[in-house]
């Protein structure tokens, strides 16, 4: 028979059991945190800046120093693959006449250059977009725009 002592010594037991078992559970081990990469960082040039058009015998615009050379540069270290480079013409905001041409893979802080060479306008647009798009060899997703004025001599 289990008097009221015995009681109690077994439920102490009980409690010293449950005790050393907690103690000798190892805590969950707290996630790692994941590791975060760098990303591309691209800038956009012009390696003729300022664009400066002049008119022909035509009644169109054409850059005075050439077509317009894109400069694409990574600058963080980190090699991508820029897979289209886009320039459009800009007017008070709005971009029209959309060219697009191919774009290259660049090693950590390389470049590459994109001529445009269908490039003249027939209408007084005021800025260049440039724009971008790839990804970088740590899985983000590029999309990068630079703007650049125009500017006509009659």
């Amino acid at each position: 028979m289990i008097n009221k002592k015995n009681s109690l010594i077994i439920i102490s037991i009980i409690y010293f059991l449950n005790f050393l078992f907690l103690l000798s559970c190892k805590s969950p081990e707290s996630p790692e945190t994941p590791e975060i990469k760098p990303r591309a960082k691209i800038e956009i040039s012009l390696g003729n800046a300022p664009v400066v058009m002049y008119l022909n015998s035509n009644g169109c615009w054409y850059p005075e120093w050439g077509k317009p050379k894109v400069i694409i540069s990574e600058t963080n270290g980190v090699g991508c693959t820029i897979s289209t480079v886009k320039l459009e013409l800009m007017y008070q905001g709005s971009p029209c006449w959309p060219i697009t041409e191919e774009g290259e893979s660049i090693g950590p802080y390389g470049s590459f250059s994109v001529i445009f060479w269908d490039f003249y306008v027939c209408y007084k647009y005021n800025k260049i977009k440039i724009t971008a798009k790839g990804g970088d060899s740590n899985g983000y997703s590029i999309s990068e725009s630079a703007f650049f004025d125009l500017y006509y001599v009659d």
